[in-house]
């Protein structure tokens, strides 16, 4: 049953196919019979379209962007994109391109700034230093206004300060333009002034009734009032006038008017006609672009934003001639000389304090003093910290050998003592102790030759111990090649007077060593140890003379204290310290039986800030 129905559609289907093919074949044959009447309608229509286009395409862009703002949206990828595909196909072609063009507004805008540069420094110079300046100061005190705005109204014939766009029927503030940032709140104030004074006028000068009181049109007619016109009423078939201008202190109003908005501007001076023309046609072009939304005005004031642009250019200015009989700025020419001769100065002062610093750091360490450290602190003072031997040169005397007198005021030295061991100094220290032994001998018996380094003369036993004893002190001598050609003399009792002087000088040089102490405290620390170690060598030279002369040395120490604690324990620091002091000393090599030790307790009649801690040694000389 049911193979015999699929061979009864068989033949139906076929028909069908057949039947949509002619259609087909009909449809094609129609096309291209028609093609050219087709394609001529078509060209038709798009020429008519295009012109349509081209006739309100710019206002259909401005309502499309006012409306939803889709046709930033839609052309700023689009834009972005070709500029991409551009920059990479033809980046050698755009660079050629941009280069020259680069390359001038480089040079416009680095011209315009010097040019700007230059006339600001004029007017600084010319406006803030002379008595003209203190004059305007003056004036635009007693005016009441600023002084850049008095300076202003002198420099230009006419400046717009102010412009702003209100709306003619509900005196709204739409937008301005100002050159002052913040103006913004006197835009506002200004709005609502002139929305008053349009109140003010209309209700004041509407047309006179047909019997009029005289009394009042006089009245009316001595009224001091500089208004040329009224602002218009919603009503345009009314008798009135338009308000033009209105006068304020240095300031003058100038309102264009137009059929829903007003453009005011504030200006100093006496505006020009190509100006007004300027502003006038500043309306008319927003009119042009806004009259849907000035008529349909419902407060938003966000819509009129871009005029901001438009508004600017209104900001117009004309500068005055300069005058040919300008007075030249005396004054701030003589600052600026005075300014000049200062800075002259100051660098050559500083230029000489830092080669003073220089040359300081320059001098030579070889006559026992040493630059430590140098800083200018001032315009003429330098701080000096010098290490310097107490046998050198004093420091003014080394400044000097070296060439520098003349700028030594300009130093505070600060003096460290330390030992040198250059050769100035070594010749130094033994030509000090070669006028010590011969002003012991009383004659110039020995010399010192600093050239070849050597010590000639003829000294006795005394002469020639006090000598070896002296050089052993200079630390350093034994890097010096130094020669004695000493002859030794033995001592004879025509020379005992000289034993006496030198048993004289070492006594009073052991006298002169005092041993310290620590507050509370019999300990002998490691300096007074140096000291007693000196006595000892000293002391054993005095013995070696006394025997000369048969007589006896002894040592007596002497411990004492202050007057802090009881008075027992005051006596027995002091003897304690007597003590310690005498044992130190047998422990270096005298003799027990020479040294002597008592306590003397507290010190009463001590000199102020004077330490009476100490031991006291003194030379003791009996016959034998």
């Amino acid at each position: 049953m049911s193979n015999s129905k699929r061979e009864s559609d068989a033949p139906q289907n076929i028909d069908d196919q057949a039947s949509l093919q002619a259609l087909k074949d009909l449809d094609t044959i129609r096309q291209i019979i028609a093609s050219p009447a087709i394609s001529e309608q078509e060209k038709q229509r798009k020429e008519e379209a295009r012109k349509f286009v081209a006739d309100v395409l710019t206002e259909a862009l401005h309502e499309r962007e006012y409306s939803d703002a889709s046709i930033s949206q839609a052309l700023a990828p689009i834009v972005d994109s070709s500029l991409k595909r551009s920059a990479k196909a033809q980046r050698k072609e755009m660079t050629d391109y941009m280069f020259p063009l680069v390359g001038e507004l480089v040079r416009k805008y680095v011209t315009a700034f010097i040019r700007d540069f230059i006339e600001k420094t004029n007017e600084i110079v010319e406006n803030s230093l002379t008595l003209k300046s203190l004059s305007w100061r003056y004036k635009a005190w007693r005016s009441g206004v600023s002084f850049s705005s008095y300076v202003a109204a002198q420099i230009y014939t006419y400046q717009v300060h102010q412009v702003l766009l209100i709306h003619r029927e509900t005196g709204i503030l739409l937008n301005s333009a100002s050159l002052q940032i913040d103006d913004k709140h006197n835009a506002d104030v200004i709005s609502s002034m002139l929305s008053a004074v349009a109140d003010f006028v209309s209700d004041s000068f509407k047309q006179i009734p047909s019997e009029p009181n005289k009394s009042e049109i006089a009245q009316a007619n001595k009224q001091e009032v500089e208004l040329e016109n009224r602002l218009p009423n919603s009503q345009p078939n009314n008798t009135s006038q338009d308000l033009n201008e209105i006068r304020s202190g240095d300031f003058t109003l100038h309102i264009k008017h137009g059929p829903h908005a007003l453009l005011v501007s504030a200006v100093t001076g006496s505006i020009s006609p190509p100006a007004k023309t300027k502003l006038q046609y500043t309306l008319e072009q927003i009119h042009s672009l806004y009259s849907r939304q000035l008529s349909d005005f419902s407060g938003d004031t966000s819509v009129f934003a871009p005029t901001s642009l438009t508004l600017q250019e209104c900001l117009m200015s004309e500068q005055k001639d300069a005058d040919s009989n300008k007075r030249a700025p005396w004054f701030a020419f003589i600052l600026i000389c005075i300014a000049i001769a200062l800075s002259i100065w100051y660098t050559a002062v500083s230029w000489q304090t830092n080669t003073l610093h220089e040359k300081i750091y320059a001098l030579p360490s070889d006559q026992g003093i040493i630059i430590n450290h140098s800083e200018v602190v001032g315009l003429k003072q330098i701080n000096v910290s010098v290490l310097r031997d107490p046998n050198a040169v004093t420091f003014a005397q080394w400044i000097n050998n070296n060439g520098i007198d003349k700028q030594a005021s300009w130093l505070i030295v600060e003096e460290v003592p330390f030992v040198s061991i250059s050769e100035t100094v070594v010749h130094a220290k033994i030509e000090r102790i070669v006028a010590k032994v011969n002003q012991l001998s009383g004659s110039e018996s020995l010399q010192f030759n600093a050239d070849s380094n050597e010590l000639n003369g003829e000294l006795n036993a005394v002469q020639s111990a006090l000598l070896t004893r002296e050089l052993s002190k200079i630390t350093g001598l034994e890097q010096f090649s130094l020669t004695q050609n000493i002859d030794k003399q033995q001592l004879t009792p025509q020379n005992e007077d000289i034993s006496e002087r030198a048993m004289t000088l070492l006594s009073g040089e052991i006298s002169q060593l005092q041993i310290d102490f620590a507050l509370a405290s019999a300990l002998l620390d490691e300096e007074e140890l140096k000291k007693l170690s000196h006595i000892s060598d000293t002391f054993a030279q005095l013995v070696y003379f006394a025997d000369e002369l048969g007589l006896d040395a002894k040592l007596l120490v002497l411990g004492a204290s202050d007057n802090v604690g009881s008075l027992s324990v005051n006596q027995a620091l002091s003897i304690a310290r007597a003590q310690n002091t005498a044992d130190a000393l047998v422990a270096l090599g005298i003799d027990k039986t020479q040294v002597m030790t008592s306590g003397l307790g507290i010190i009463e009649d001590a000199p102020p800030n004077t330490n009476v801690r100490k031991a006291i040694i003194h030379v003791i000389i009996n016959n034998k």
